[in-house]
């Protein structure tokens, strides 16, 4: 009868550790895939003047959770220079058949960026769908022109100052309305 709990309690305790879900096992940098983006055009708040609104939503997931920063983090160390934005986005025009990375008059690169908060507070690995906005100015008629084809290159930055691989979005058509 001793033999029987035992080996009841042996089963019970295999069952319960087997029925446990596991964490997934993610890199400690964060991963990223494109998997949408949608454009509209709207007028803005400030200027009063029409431009692209772009969803980019990317696919994630991170090993430690460390994604996103609050405000009392932006700005400070480690977070100043490149690091103050977690979120990099440089825009790609279609010219003559071949995406080229789209400069200003300086020859500096157009990027779009920023921070996006933070989106867990404790450690742990975590996935899901980062939407980040970005609006780009119909101010800009010296640098792109009505009907251009359009896309980003993007990657973010965990609060570790590891960098995610980089992914390229699905093309859009600049309206300049």
């Amino acid at each position: 009868m001793k033999d029987l709990k035992i080996i009841s309690g042996a089963i019970l305790l295999v069952s319960m550790l087997l029925s446990c879900e596991r964490p997934p096992d993610y890199s400690l940098t964060p991963e990223i895939s494109f998997k949408d983006i949608q454009k509209e055009v709207v007028i803005g708040s400030l200027s009063l003047t029409k431009q692209d609104s772009v969803t980019i939503t990317l696919r994630f997931q991170d090993g430690d959770g460390d994604l996103g920063m609050n405000t009392e983090e932006v700005g400070t160390e480690p977070y100043i220079d490149f690091y103050e934005r977690n979120y990099h986005a440089t825009l790609f025009k279609k010219v003559q058949g071949v995406f080229e990375e789209v400069k200003d008059e300086d020859d500096n690169s157009i990027e779009y960026g920023g921070v996006f908060p933070r989106l867990i507070e404790e450690e742990g690995p975590i996935d899901g769908d980062l939407n980040y906005h970005i609006l780009i100015s119909h101010n800009n008629a010296q640098i792109l022109e009505a009907f251009d084809t359009l896309r980003f290159e993007v990657f973010i930055i965990d609060r570790e100052l590891n960098q995610s691989n980089t992914v390229t979005t699905g093309e859009f058509i600049y309206k300049n309305e």
